[in-house]
């Protein structure tokens, strides 16, 4: 479903109010795909869009760290998650996966 799902986020993210939801779904779906480029890509589109909360740039950013982790790209999952604590000191996730990384 992955396959039909794509170019409906991609149609629907032209609408300036769903962009950001958009981006995050289709950088899940090529997450799923084991597509981590093309997820890296659309985490990182997602976060060029202005005027987001640091509560949404801490949830995509959080996201990018997983695609970085799962593309085996420790150092850069590691600052992304580092980041995702300097928006959101309360997640958690973040902090359980900068531990993990640091003890590989």
């Amino acid at each position: 479903l992955f396959d039909y799902a794509i170019p409906e986020f991609e149609l629907a993210s032209s609408n300036p109010s769903i962009k950001f939801d958009c981006y995050i779904m289709l950088g899940n779906c090529f997450m799923e795909k084991g597509d981590y480029d093309k997820s890296i890509e659309y985490y990182k589109m997602g976060s060029e869009i202005p005027g987001l909360s640091d509560e949404k740039l801490a949830q995509l950013n959080f996201h990018l760290g997983l695609a970085y982790e799962a593309k085996g790209m420790v150092s850069e999952a590691l600052d992304t998650f580092t980041l995702v604590l300097k928006l959101d000191h309360s997640f958690s996730r973040a902090q359980e996966k900068i531990k993990r990384l640091q003890g590989k």
